[in-house]
């Protein structure tokens, strides 16, 4: 992954848990994270296999069909240059099917609604280090707002996908194709 994209900086010598890789991915949209992810989940799925990253690629795209969407995933990050660009995309509505789903698992969901947080990982060398992460969204908590994803793209712009509670239900909201950061969340 590119160090000019959003990095939760985990190293490969690191020690964590998957859920403090997703805490990675989540606050601070970490591509690095979810290459790691990828990777391990990847692994344990199919123990035999020579390709552990293309495992998890092809259950991301067998979920994407089990839920009836028409995403279609080349990576777990979504970068879309370099070596990264392939025949991938999902619409405003798989995003929210995704993001629904998602918010059906309570770790995910305590994740991604947590706001800043910090985790131990544990170097080659056997110490323990802190990373903190900064979330990337910016109105979580703000008008119902109990969490959400942000990321970028060159071919999608800058997107925003978010769960709101309005009258005691979820909402989730999809904004795609942002020239600025701030547009996707005016």
């Amino acid at each position: 992954v590119k160090p000019n994209s959003s990095l939760a900086y985990i190293k490969s010598h690191h020690v964590l848990t998957v859920e403090q890789l997703v805490e990675g991915m989540l606050l601070p949209s970490g591509n690095d994270a979810a290459m790691a992810i990828a990777t391990s989940v990847g692994a344990i799925m199919d123990p035999s296999s020579d390709d552990p990253y293309g495992v998890f690629i092809d259950a991301m795209n067998a979920k994407a069909e089990e839920l009836g969407l028409g995403a279609l995933f080349a990576n777990p990050h979504g970068l879309d240059f370099g070596a990264w660009g392939a025949d991938m995309h999902a619409s405003a509505r798989d995003v929210a099917i995704m993001l629904a789903y998602a918010m059906e698992n309570e770790t995910f969901r305590e994740v991604d609604g947590c706001g800043e947080d910090s985790i131990i990982v544990t170097g080659a060398d056997g110490k323990k280090r802190t990373v903190s992460f900064h979330p990337w969204n910016r109105i979580l908590g703000e008008e119902g707002n109990i969490g959400g994803k942000t990321g970028t793209t060159y071919v999608s712009g800058k997107c925003f996908a978010g769960t709101f509670l309005r009258d005691g239900e979820e909402v989730y909201v999809v904004v795609l194709g942002c020239p600025e950061d701030d547009d996707r969340f005016n």
